[in-house]
């Protein structure tokens, strides 16, 4: 895919050049002054984003049946994967006249490119043991090597126990790792400009700060190759009741994920990094005629803690002219908490999201109804707050149009769906047969 945005970037080089010509006039940027307006012209850029990925696997998997512990069998499941892929983000922004300005000579920009491949084997088996009637046991485990980041591994161990027809209790436990994305191992470097706490003098790292001297630095920070594999473990415990069209499920979780991509603070990298070489570098600092830039990149420094319970609910009910039906989810975050380097950070998620759907249907036609509801948070920086939300979407869905088998035709309406940040979700998935997608690996489906 591609994209073309307007003129609305600045030439850095060619505007510092007009203004100094004295033809771009800073006191009346909307003057219509003939030499004014080909200033504007000769410095603006337009943005080309090119966006594209390729993605080819092959699969190959046996399950069986075997004998259990009573009347019920063991059932498995074990195969093999192969997979490849290739993606891509490039930036480029173009003149008039055909030349193009790396990101860091415009003004008015942002954004990163990085281009990539992978290529991946893996191997999975799953399990199935019923102990008795009422208790059954699971395990999965996966192995894959990813040729640019090694080995990823994942295993998961979960138990049920059945009460009673309507009641099941269950427990799991699970661990793996999750490769870095080619966002954070490839991207050029993304200029931003941070405020440090001191600006020590040139010498071999580490410097020390000892009188607070806040100044503005350039900080350009690039994917870093060599990152190593994130890995998480997840620990639930939960309660499933079905009676029927009935039934109401609550898991409560504690989620851990260590190593992830992230940066140090500008001030850590003034005091820690080395001096940048003659010609440059990466990881150093630079010092020209007064100007400091930061050469840094992502390291796997980032940890997270969450925890809090997932609720499903759903009902459902037939009627002389058509049904009638509900489900919903509740998730309560309880705590989440992020460590940058050991160094505790806000970490903020909506303690409350709900989303509840109601539906209704006759023959071919259903309608849904479903809302979503999103708590107030703080800001990273705990000087703001996004407040609550609520959105409302309205389906209509229709099979067979017309009397044409297998055709659906679905009409959406969105009405006050406001969603001012987004977050992570607390439970990060479960691990499908894609190992290279960056989705989470540590969760296992079984």
């Amino acid at each position: 895919d591609s994209s073309v945005s307007g003129d609305t970037f600045v030439d850095a080089e060619i505007i510092r050049q007009e203004i100094e010509a004295g033809r771009y006039d800073l006191t009346n940027p909307l003057s219509m002054e003939p030499d004014h307006l080909k200033a504007i012209e000769r410095s603006s850029l337009h943005e080309e984003e090119d966006i594209g990925a390729r993605h080819l696997e092959a699969r190959l998997a046996l399950e069986g049946a075997g004998p259990g512990i009573g009347e019920r069998d063991t059932a498995w499941t074990a195969g093999v994967e192969l997979a490849t892929v290739e993606a891509h983000r490039r930036l480029s922004f173009r003149a008039r006249d055909g030349r193009t300005r790396d990101v860091n000579g415009v003004l008015g920009s942002g954004g990163t490119s990085y281009a990539g491949e992978r290529d991946a084997a893996g191997a999975f088996a799953e399990v199935s043991v019923p102990f008795a009637d009422t208790v059954e046991v699971r395990a999965a485990a996966r192995a894959d090597e990813y040729d640019d980041v090694g080995g990823l591994r994942a295993w998961r161990l979960g138990a049920e126990y059945r009460p009673s027809d309507i009641v099941t209790l269950r427990g799991s436990w699970s661990t793996g790792d999750e490769a870095p994305s080619m966002h954070h191992l490839h991207s050029t470097a993304a200029q931003d400009h941070p405020y440090v706490r001191c600006a020590p003098e040139s010498g071999p790292p580490p410097r020390t700060c000892d009188t607070a001297n806040y100044r503005q630095v350039t900080r350009r920070t690039s994917g870093n190759p060599e990152l190593e594999p994130s890995g998480s473990e997840r620990r639930s415990i939960g309660a499933e009741a079905r009676n029927g069209p009935f039934y109401l499920v609550a898991d409560w979780y504690w989620l851990t994920t260590s190593e992830l991509p992230g940066q140090h603070d500008a001030t850590w990298a003034m005091l820690n990094h080395p001096e940048c070489p003659p010609g440059g570098g990466s990881s150093c600092i630079e010092r020209v005629a007064g100007d400091i830039t930061i050469h840094d990149s992502f390291a796997n420094i980032v940890k997270t803690e969450i925890s809090g319970v997932n609720t499903r609910f759903g009902a459902r009910a037939e009627t002389g002219w058509g049904f009638v039906a509900m489900r919903g989810f509740w998730r309560y975050v309880t705590s989440s908490e992020e460590h940058i380097a050991g160094e505790e950070r806000a970490y903020s998620l909506p303690r409350n999201a709900v989303r509840i759907v109601t539906s209704a249907g006759r023959g071919d036609l259903t309608a849904f109804w479903a809302v979503n509801y999103r708590d107030e948070i703080e800001n990273r920086w705990d000087d703001g707050r996004f407040e609550s939300w609520t959105g409302h979407d309205l389906t209509l869905d229709l099979r067979e149009p017309l009397g044409l088998e297998e055709q659906r035709h679905r009409r959406e309406a969105l009405h006050e769906h406001r969603e001012p940040l987004r977050d992570r979700r607390a439970a990060r998935g479960r691990l499908g047969t894609h190992p290279l997608r960056n989705s989470q690996h540590a969760v296992l489906r079984c």
